[in-house]
Order: structure tokens, then sequence, then C-alpha cells
């Protein structure tokens, strides 16, 4: 009995315990955080942390911190200086950059938390129409911390097929892949009020901004894409004569579709077209009759025609931005090797090759009205 005890007191004495912990009092936590460029070139990193003598005041239970710095690791170092205790960037929820720091190189803001075994690879990435550290410092009624209404919004927009679902850790191998380009939120502060608006989609080049889709063609991308989440709605105008005005529209949400992306080299260009089925619930349309089967195919070719349209729009806006976004490299790299080694210059070859849409629409229910 007497050796276990001290053969147990032994193994106590040589326990390390816990040596990587952190305790919350020695440190401070980045809920969010921004990144802008400055006209010299230098970074300016904003961060939203939490106040220890916010009491019962939901508005302070944050405050935003400021620095520059040569690159972000630099200036997330001078903010270190301003604050009690380490920065943590461990909880992050949102990083923000600006249009202009992304035109520049978007992993150049992103190394940083590549590096840091204690990064928040959730954590969402938007970039921001003009510079991002205002987006931190709005005061949003009902939403005490910023960092939560942005992160609720990105998702809320994710899953009614605005924005792609995206994080940190999702973004960093597209933008090593030749054959893609990544596609991110964009958000843009209303200009008749403090609310931010979250219905666009940013383009890459590479590692650089390059344009931005509006809220119809990004959805149509996504589809594109083949990431449809859990719903996403169109209004389309399908007559010119009726009146009140709101009955020449339809209002469709899509419930399902089937996508097919096929790739062929022919005369020396590439083509790429996208067959797409979009099945979709009727949610408005007063003028009605469903129960007429001529009048619910019309409404079907009417629709196609349609999201056709937006489809070859979007994709036309795409090679203007020159963004890979569906990936039309990658197909090649994986299952036309002979050709992607022909176009390895892929940068060059993308926006004149011939991308196409094709789609066709099926209204497969129309609400609880018969």
């Amino acid at each position: 009995m007497i050796k276990k005890m001290i053969l147990l007191l032994c193994c106590v004495m040589l326990m390390s315990g816990c040596w990587d912990s952190r305790y919350l009092k020695d440190i401070q936590l980045i809920y969010s955080g921004a990144f802008d460029l400055e006209d010299d070139g230098r970074i300016r990193t904003t961060v939203s942390i939490p106040r220890a003598d916010a009491g019962k005041d939901q508005q302070a239970q944050t405050r935003t911190v400021t620095a520059l710095g040569n690159t972000t690791r630099q200036s997330r170092l001078h903010i270190d200086h301003e604050v009690s205790g380490r920065l943590d960037a461990a909880k992050t929820r949102v990083i923000l950059i600006s249009e202009d720091a992304a035109k520049t190189d978007v992993y150049s803001y992103l190394d940083v938390f590549y590096r840091d075994p204690r990064s928040p690879l959730n954590a969402k990435i938007a970039i921001t129409s003009g510079r991002a550290e205002p987006y931190l410092k709005l005061k949003v009624e009902n939403h005490p911390l910023v960092s939560e209404y942005l992160r609720d919004l990105i998702d809320a927009s994710e899953q009614a097929t605005i924005f792609p679902v995206t994080n940190i850790q999702f973004v960093c191998p597209i933008l090593f892949d030749p054959g893609q380009d990544i596609i991110l939120p964009y958000l843009n502060i209303r200009e008749d009020s403090e609310d931010i608006h979250a219905n666009q989609i940013a383009l890459f080049n590479g590692r650089k901004y390059s344009g931005n889709l509006g809220t119809e063609e990004g959805t149509m991308l996504l589809l594109l894409m083949d990431k449809f989440k859990r719903r996403a709605n169109f209004t389309v105008k399908v007559t010119d004569d009726k009146y009140p005005r709101l009955n020449n529209f339809i209002t469709v949400q899509v419930v399902g579709i089937d996508r097919d992306l096929t790739v062929v080299e022919e005369a020396g260009t590439i083509h790429a077209d996208i067959n797409l089925t979009i099945k979709v619930n009727a949610v408005e349309y007063p003028e009605d009759g469903f129960t007429d089967r001529e009048i619910t195919v019309k409404l079907n070719e009417k629709l196609g025609k349609h999201f056709q349209e937006v489809a070859n729009r979007t994709m036309m806006q795409l090679q203007e931005a020159n963004c890979d976004a569906l990936g039309i490299g990658l197909e090649l790299m994986a299952y036309k090797r002979d050709v992607w080694l022909k176009n390895s210059n892929w940068k060059e070859v993308y926006p004149n090759i011939e991308l196409h849409a094709h789609t066709k629409t099926e209204i497969v229910t129309h609400g609880i009205i018969n």
C-alpha cells in the first residue's frame, strides 16, 4: 500500500498541467476585426473587444480600438499596447476587409490567421463598400454586439442563397487553386440609414477583388455553382397589361435544382455549358389560374427565359471580372488534363471561352390555394 502511495505521489509531481492555458482575466477577446488600406500603404486594423466596465449599458458592451502598422500583425501589436491584457483572436466572429484593401491582395490580410494555431477558422469574411472601420462602430438597435449582428446577417443571407457559405478555412485552399476563384459576401451601408445592406457578392480574380454581383445575379451564380441552400426567391415580370401593376409579377421560391456542367474543347475553343433545372413554388401571383395547365406551361416558359437571361448575364459579368467562380479550370484539371496543360495560362484564356447556360423552370407547387 505504501509503495502504491509513493508511486502515485511521484506521478502527480511529474504531471506538467495545462501549459497552454490562458486565463480570461489576462486577455482581451477580439469579437470582430476590420482592415483598411491607408493612402501611404499602411494597414489600419480595427478590433471590437468587450468592455469590462459595461454594466447594464448594452450599447457600451464593446469598444473599438484602431492602430496603424506596416503589416496586419504589426498593427495588432500596436493595439496590444493600448488595451489591458493581451489580445486573443480565438473567438473572432467576423473579419471585414475594405474594397480598396481587397483590390491589392486579400491573402495578405489573412496570412496572420493561418499562421496562428489559435485562429478562428470558422470566422466569416466579408468585403465592405468603402472603409471597413465604420461597420464596427455602428449602433444597431436590439443588437448590443455589432459582431453578433454581422454574423447573424451573413448567416441569414447564406441560408437565403444570397451569400456563399464560406469562412477563413474554406477560402484558403481556393486562393491557391489556379483553376478556381473565391467569392465573398459584399456589404454596404445604406445612404438613407445606418443599416447594413447584405445583398451582393464580391468577385475575385486570383487574390484580388475585381467586381461584384447584384442580388439576382448573385443568387443565380450560387445556383449555377450548385450551392443552393434552404431557400432562394425571385420576383419576375410575366405580363405588361395587368392592373394594378403588381399583378404583372410572380414571386417564386426555389425548392430544388438539377445542375449539370459540361466542358469540352472544339476547334481550339473551350466551351462550358450549364444545364440548370429550377423547381419553384409560386408564393405570390394574384392572377392565379394554376388550375389551367396552359397558364402554368406559359409561366414556366417565361420564368425559364428570364432565368436564362439572368444566368447568361451573370456569366458575362464573371468573365468581365476574370473570376472563375464556377470552377471551369478545375473541371479541366480533373477531367481534361491535356486541354488544361495546353491552356495553363488560364487567366488569359478564361475571359475568352464560350460560357452558356440553358435553364428550365418547373412550377411544382403554388401554395395552399388550389
